[in-house]
């Protein structure tokens, strides 16, 4: 028997004076062991949400905890039920309206067939949200087709201005370079006031 047994485990036995006693030691060693790994277990099972896990993975990492904490305490199995309302209790909020609804039925799914309906709906909102995106970049080229095109109908309107007075093209254009209130005078002076163009000039320069 010693050569079957570990050196760690003989330790616990070398006192034993049976081989009722060493199987009853040897029992209790084990059990020990069954016991905190059932509690790390059932930790980990409470402490289990969706987050960025996929209805598939977050369904399957569900159904492993629970199996595995069957097997290490068969009399209080968890049922097919429970394991739906853990499943439910950690599942995105955006999914909570939807259960809420089959909760309603009269005939409920069973677990397989729950996971299949939020796949269903997994899919349809990855297909809403891809549409959304589409849309959002349609519109954002709209706009930007709109702003190229104002911004080319604006340069002609002042191409158009220019070319019926060429005397103040120089000057018009220098404005262009002025702060917005000096720009104003200036303009104003020369559009209103019928002012020189030496005159223009020589009070852009002192405006600079």
């Amino acid at each position: 028997m010693k050569r079957s047994i570990s050196h760690g485990l003989f330790d616990h036995i070398i006192r034993c004076n049976s081989a009722h006693e060493i199987w009853r030691t040897l029992d209790g060693l084990f059990n020990k062991k069954d016991e905190a790994r059932l509690q790390i277990l059932e930790n980990e099972l409470a402490n289990t949400t969706q987050g960025n896990l996929s209805i598939s993975e977050y369904f399957l990492k569900i159904k492993n905890l629970c199996s595995e904490i069957s097997l290490l305490n068969p009399e209080e199995a968890i049922s097919e039920a429970r394991i739906g309302r853990i499943i439910i209790r950690g599942l995105k909020r955006e999914y909570i309206p939807y259960v809420t609804s089959i909760q309603g039925w009269v005939q409920q799914p069973s677990l397989e067939e729950f996971e299949n309906l939020l796949s269903s709906q997994e899919s349809l909102a990855k297909q809403m949200t891809s549409v959304s995106i589409k849309e959002g970049e349609g519109s954002a080229l709209m706009a930007r087709q709109k702003f190229v095109k104002n911004k080319g109908n604006r340069n002609s309107s002042l191409a158009h201005m220019t070319k019926a007075t060429p005397v103040r093209v120089e000057y018009m254009v220098s404005l262009l370079t002025l702060p917005p209130i000096k720009r104003f005078s200036n303009a104003i002076g020369v559009a209103k006031l019928g002012i020189s163009k030496d005159f223009a000039e020589s009070n852009y320069e002192r405006a600079m």
